[in-house]
C-alpha cells in the first residue's frame, strides 16, 4: 500500500502535506470523479463508503473521549481537519439509514464543534432525530443533547425541550448517554438562552453539590450569580471554580471559570475583573477555544472601555461580532450587541444604544438595566423609536450598522486616553 502511495503521489495523483505532525493524503478534485468511476466499477463503492462512515463514527466517538482532559486540543484540531470527511460520513450514513452511525457522527461532531463555533453539525442531529426516536437507537440522549445546541441559533425552547428528553434519559439503563451529566449542563444552558436564569442557577446549584465532573460544571453558576447581582456569592465560590476547572485539565472548563471569575469580581473590584478576564483571553488563545476567546473579548471589551484600552476593546467587540454572526451564534451575538450598546452609552451615544438595543432583543432574552437608563436618558417615546429601528434589522443588517458604530467611536476617540472616566 505505502508503495502504491509513493508512486501516486510521485506522478501528482494523490497530494501529500504534514498537519500536526502527521502525513496526510488527499486526492485532487480532478482526479476524484475518476477514481469514484472505478469503485462503483468493481461494485464496491458502497462498501467502501460504509467502511468510511463507520470509521469516522468511530474516531468521533475516540475524540470527544479526549475531550474532558489535557488532550482536548488534539481533539478539537482533528474535528478541525476531519469536518468535510464527518459531513460525508454523516450524509451517506444518513441517506443509507445507517442511524447508528450517523447518530455517532452528528452527536460527537457538535460537541465537539461547539468549542471551535462549527454548529453544522447541531443541524445533523436535528435532522435524523424523527427517526433515531422511531428507532430507538442506544445513543439517542447524546443526540438528544446535540440537538440542544439549537438553543444558539435562537430556538431556546426547543434547545430547552431536547435536553430535557436527554435528561429523562440519562439514567435508563438501556440507553448510552453523555457521561459526566453533560446533559443536564445543557439543560441549564437553554434555560440562560431562554432568559430562565433561576431556572439555570437551580439546575447548576444541584450540580455544584456532587462531587467528581458534576461539581465541576456547577461551577458554571458563577456567571449567573453575577448576572443575577449577587455578586458576593459568585466571588465566594469563583476561584474554587477555577481551582476546581485546573485540577480537571479540561482547557475549555478552565476558559469557562475564568470567565465566570472575571464577571464576578466586575460590580466590586472591576480591576481586577478586567486582570482575570485578560488572563482567560490569553489563555483561550493559546489553547485555540474560538467560542471563549470571543466570549472572554465581549465581556472584557465593557470594561477596558472604561478601565483600559479603548481602542482595543472597539477591536475587541469587532472580532466577536464577526466571529458569532459568521458561526450563527445568534445568542451571543444578541450579548455582544448589548455590551456594546452598554458601551456606547458609557461613550455618550445614547440614540446608538438605543437602536442596538432593540436589535439585540429582536436576537435574544437579554436581562439587565440598560434599556431603564437609556429610557430614563431619553424618554420613553424616543428610546421606544430608536429602539424599534434595531429591531426591525435583520442579523447581516444589524452586524453592519454595529461595524459602522464601532467604525465612528474609533475615528471619534482616536486620541489615546480620551475615553470617559469611570462612572457607568
Amino acid at each position: 500500500m505505502l508503495d502504491i502511495l509513493d508512486s501516486l503521489v510521485r506522478k501528482s495523483l494523490i497530494t501529500v502535506e504534514s498537519i500536526g505532525g502527521h502525513a496526510r493524503y488527499g486526492m485532487l478534485e480532478t482526479i476524484r470523479p475518476y477514481g469514484e468511476e472505478k469503485l462503483a466499477a468493481s461494485g464496491s463503492i458502497d462498501a467502501i463508503r460504509d467502511r468510511h462512515a463507520r470509521y469516522y463514527a468511530g474516531q468521533a466517538v475516540a475524540h470527544w473521549e479526549l475531550w474532558d482532559g489535557p488532550d482536548q486540543s488534539v481533539a478539537l484540531d482533528w474535528l478541525d481537519v476531519e469536518l468535510a470527511n464527518l459531513r460525508a460520513a454523516f450524509r451517506w450514513a444518513a441517506d443509507r439509514a445507517d442511524l447508528v452511525t450517523a447518530t455517532a457522527v452528528a452527536s460527537h461532531a457538535t460537541m465537539l464543534g461547539w468549542a471551535l463555533q462549527h454548529f453544522e453539525p447541531v443541524g445533523w442531529a436535528q435532522e435524523i432525530l424523527p427517526a433515531v426516536i422511531t428507532a430507538d437507537v442506544p445513543q439517542l440522549p447524546r443526540l438528544y443533547t446535540a440537538a440542544s445546541l439549537c438553543c444558539y441559533a435562537g430556538r431556546p425552547d426547543d434547545g430547552l425541550a431536547f435536553a430535557r428528553a436527554a435528561v429523562a434519559l440519562e439514567t435508563d439503563a438501556r440507553y448510552d448517554a453523555f457521561e459526566n451529566r453533560w446533559s443536564s449542563v445543557w439543560q441549564a444552558y437553554a434555560h440562560v438562552y431562554a432568559g430562565r436564569l433561576e431556572s439555570a442557577l437551580a439546575i447548576l446549584a444541584a450540580l455544584a453539590e456532587e462531587t467528581g465532573p458534576g461539581h465541576i460544571y456547577g461551577g458554571s453558576q458563577t456567571r449567573l450569580l453575577a448576572h443575577l447581582g449577587r455578586s458576593d456569592e459568585a466571588m465566594a465560590i469563583a476561584a474554587d471554580s477555577v481551582s476546581a476547572a485546573r485540577e480537571r485539565a479540561n482547557p475549555f472548563l478552565v476558559a469557562e471559570a475564568l470567565n465566570a471569575y472575571g464577571l464576578a469580581c466586575t460590580a466590586k473590584d472591576p480591576i481586577r475583573a478586567l486582570e482575570v478576564l485578560r488572563e482567560g483571553l490569553a489563555f483561550t488563545r493559546h489553547q485555540r477555544l474560538p467560542f471563549w476567546e470571543r466570549t472572554l473579548a465581549r465581556d472584557a471589551a465593557r470594561l477596558e472601555v472604561v478601565y483600559g484600552d479603548l481602542q482595543q476593546a472597539l477591536t475587541m467587540y469587532e472580532s466577536a461580532i464577526d466571529s458569532f454572526y459568521q458561526a450563527g451564534d445568534l445568542f451571543n451575538l444578541a450579548v455582544t450587541l448589548s455590551n456594546l450598546a452598554s458601551s456606547l452609552y458609557h461613550l455618550e451615544h445614547p440614540e446608538i444604544a438605543a437602536t442596538i438595543c432593540g436589535t439585540a432583543s429582536r436576537l435574544a432574552v437579554i436581562r439587565g438595566t440598560l434599556s431603564d437608563r437609556l429610557r430614563a436618558l431619553l424618554g420613553d417615546g424616543a428610546y421606544e423609536r430608536f429602539a424599534a429601528v434595531g429591531e426591525a434589522m435583520q442579523p447581516a443588517e444589524a452586524v453592519r450598522y454595529a461595524r459602522a458604530q464601532i467604525e465612528l467611536a474609533r475615528q471619534d476617540h482616536a486620541v489615546e486616553g480620551t475615553h470617559p472616566p469611570p462612572g457607568v
